[in-house]
């Protein structure tokens, strides 16, 4: 809990977890293990003929997973239910002000009750007495639920069935990133190696390497930047004598690129192989908790790729009118012509004309920076608007 332990709520401090209980009746041994257990944000774990804690607390990564370890390449997301997050927690606790009574902390989170709506989740603190604990009990709930809300299952082989639950593994998934920053090794030094593919380097980018070393112990170190995208990378201290080997699995981060971090639910046999589901790991929601915060927080963005929760509107729309020439006919022609969008998910544009005080009319989408209107009103004004649409069907603000 540190020198002077966790902020206790009333301007103090206090150890981060204590249970005061008197366990009067029989009970099952694992159900009176496990009540204890999550007190202190963990849970029980059968394992080798043995029970252990799991404990969601600040931990390092143990495995590295990228296509190149995983059945297909593929990981599967999905999000949390709606119902699943809560927005106001109801905690009951003893306490020791009213002789140690059962007491009821509301804690509602307005950030999550603006998004998600009003869903409440009464929890029984037990053996809790102190207010401080009660909150936070509050807190981790309430700051899991918002932040933790992706999903991943993805299959692996025999040399990574041995991952146990509560283990934090990092992903790096090409589909957030615009390279492949993840593999193997094709050769290994003390000073550096060889990967299975090409990753390239951008000279303003400080960059670092996490690996596995014989002993199952992750590794990092600061790469020398080559400028170029090349497979032959360079650290700037060397490994140890327990170096990588090769076929090992590393990935490479930059300072604007960090791999997700998901921890280990459960691990389930399938067809000779082992399927691992896991769920998103923030590690910045515990400061939040031990000092006691609720506040506005975001996740963290593991990608380089462009937001696809948005899409950029065009930019600057030009009309001009003309006079053309069809099967002998003379005709007015209005052109519209915009900026185009540099974005990565744009899919098309959207126009929208009105001709007077007529009705909005949709033109088809299109492709192109440009629409024309042929034999528009010229004794009215002619409103057009355009906007672009992403391939999720995102609009943007029109212009």
């Amino acid at each position: 809990t540190g020198k002077h332990g966790v902020k206790d709520g009333r301007g103090g401090y206090e150890p981060r977890f204590t249970i005061n209980v008197s366990i009067n009746s029989r009970e099952a041994a694992y159900k009176v293990l496990d009540a204890v257990a999550g007190m202190m944000r963990s849970t029980l774990l059968w394992a080798g003929g043995q029970i252990s804690f799991v404990q969601d607390r600040p931990k390092e990564s143990t495995r590295i997973f990228t296509p190149a370890n995983v059945v297909n390449g593929v990981f599967n997301y999905a999000g949390t239910a709606l119902a699943a997050r809560h927005t106001v927690v109801s905690v009951t606790w003893s306490n020791p002000d009213k002789n140690y009574a059962a007491d009821t902390l509301l804690v509602e989170d307005a950030t999550g009750i603006q998004r998600y709506g009003y869903n409440q989740i009464d929890l029984t603190a037990f053996g809790c007495t102190s207010y401080g604990q009660a909150y936070r009990q509050a807190l981790f709930t309430l700051y899991t639920e918002r932040l933790e809300t992706d999903t991943v299952q993805y299959g692996v082989g025999l040399a990574d069935v041995d991952v146990l639950p509560g283990e934090i593994v990092k992903i790096a998934d090409p589909l957030f990133t615009e390279a492949a920053h993840g593999g193997r090794w094709i050769t290994v030094s003390a000073g550096g190696g060889m990967m299975d593919r090409p990753v390239p380097f951008d000279p303003d980018r400080t960059y670092t390497l996490t690996a596995v070393t014989p002993s199952s112990e992750i590794i990092t170190r600061t790469l020398v930047n080559p400028n170029i995208t090349t497979a032959t990378i360079a650290v700037t201290e060397d490994f140890p004598e327990d170096m990588p080997l090769i076929g090992s699995m590393f990935v490479i981060e930059h300072d604007l690129l960090t791999h997700r971090r998901f921890r280990v639910m459960a691990i389930t046999e399938d067809n000779g192989n082992a399927s691992i589901q896991a769920l998103e790991y923030i590690e910045d929601k515990f400061e939040l908790i031990d000092n006691n915060v609720l506040t506005r927080v975001e996740k963290p963005d593991f990608s380089d790729l462009p937001d696809a929760t948005s899409i950029l509107p065009p930019g600057r729309i030009e009309l001009v009118f003309s006079i053309k020439l069809i099967s002998g006919v003379q005709h007015g022609e209005l052109k519209a012509t915009w900026t185009p969008v540099d974005d990565l998910f744009l899919r098309w544009y959207r126009v929208m004309v009105q001709q007077g005080d007529g009705e909005w009319v949709e033109l088809p989408p299109t492709v192109n920076t440009s629409v024309e209107i042929l034999d528009p009103a010229i004794d009215s004004v002619v409103r057009v608007v355009v906007f672009a649409e992403s391939h999720t069907g995102l609009q943007s603000d029109p212009i």
